[in-house]
């Protein structure tokens, strides 16, 4: 895989990521929550942004959208999503589309020996972002499941 396509992949799989957190939040019934999805949704879009910098930098082509597979994912991603009936349920999805993001990062860093310190930044900030979001929506889950 060269280097556009590399990055894009990570590119395409932040968009997809946006596009899930946007529908589980409009799943939501609590206010809080819905602030805390929102700041979520704009972590990720940091990420985007980094990331087209990046390409923009190195004059490389930028995705517009996921591609097909990832239309194809946020099409299920969002019929699963309408059958969420409690902030409950709409908590553990989350969740568990942050894990699968997490591990999406650690397997792109492992298949890809990176050399650009830009890449590399990113790649560790979106690391931690992730770890950070998957704990704080844990500690809300415990919350929410009384």
């Amino acid at each position: 895989m060269n280097e556009t396509d590399s990055i894009n992949q990570l590119l395409k799989g932040t968009y997809m990521g946006i596009s899930i957190f946007e529908n589980l939040k409009e799943r939501l019934k609590s206010e809080m929550l819905k602030k805390e999805f929102t700041e979520i949704i704009n972590t990720l879009q940091i990420h985007q942004h980094s990331l087209i910098a990046l390409l923009k930098s190195k004059k490389l082509e930028i995705a517009e959208h996921t591609g097909v597979m990832g239309t194809i994912t946020e099409i299920v991603e969002d019929l699963k999503s309408k059958i969420l009936d409690s902030d409950y349920e709409v908590l553990k999805t989350a969740i568990y589309n942050i894990k699968m993001a997490e591990k999406a990062i650690l397997v792109y860093d492992e298949e890809h020996f990176l050399f650009d310190d830009g890449i590399i930044k990113i790649l560790r900030i979106m690391k931690q972002d992730y770890m950070s979001i998957y704990h704080k929506l844990n500690r809300y889950l415990i919350e929410f499941e009384r």
